[in-house]
């Protein structure tokens, strides 16, 4: 029997065990999302950045290197290990179960975290607990992956476990998070571009 939605125990394994492999294939994001660093890093009110789901540390990296003060929050003990193995400071978490205070940030920076969690609970987490975590004024970096799909994708050549998937339209996120989040930037990164998928870039700014 498939499982409706993946349980905490479903996203270590995956994430534990491809972690590595991750890390080297997602290596050359940092050529491919120059601009979004800037623009986020330029427009940020502060120094200190949330990334959530931040995998193997490769955006936090960049952002140490520049000056700011990144926290990298992940579900995977491999992953903070080689995020640690950088001189990230790291917070083991389940971000369904993030609480760790409000107006602590002043910046959120998260790239395709939001990808493998089911929608009805991504939009209750950036709307809640997310938007609680940001400062006044304080900024949301959402990178997404563009479709119509969600659910559990079977293994494949990339990955032999069976993996849940979200997928995400532009106007549907602006609308889901308009009440909490008032857009300022966007970028639609085409497959052509990437070589994987076609990747949708949202710079908001936290309301109220």
């Amino acid at each position: 029997m498939i499982k409706k939605y993946p349980t905490i125990q479903d996203k270590k394994k995956l994430y534990n065990t491809y972690a590595s492999l991750y890390q080297k294939r997602t290596s050359n994001f940092t050529k491919l999302i120059s601009l979004d660093y800037q623009i986020f890093l330029n427009n940020l009110p502060g120094k200190k950045i949330l990334d959530v789901g931040c995998g193997p540390g490769r955006d936090s990296s960049v952002f140490k290197k520049r000056g700011f003060q990144p926290l990298c929050l992940d579900i995977s003990e491999e992953m903070l290990k080689i995020c640690r193995a950088q001189g990230l400071k790291t917070l083991q978490i389940n971000i369904e179960k993030l609480a760790i205070g409000k107006n602590r940030f002043d910046g959120i920076w998260s790239y395709t975290c939001f990808t493998t969690i089911p929608k009805n609970k991504v939009w209750k987490i950036l709307n809640t607990k997310i938007h609680q975590t940001i400062k006044k004024d304080g900024l949301l970096f959402l990178g997404l992956i563009e479709g119509d799909f969600e659910g559990w994708k079977k293994p494949d050549k990339k990955y032999a476990l069976a993996r849940y998937v979200s997928r995400y339209q532009t106007k549907e996120v602006i609308e889901k998070l308009g009440k909490k989040f008032r857009l300022i930037y966007f970028r639609r990164i085409s497959i052509e571009e990437s070589g994987r998928n076609t990747y949708l870039n949202f710079l908001f700014k936290k309301l109220r």
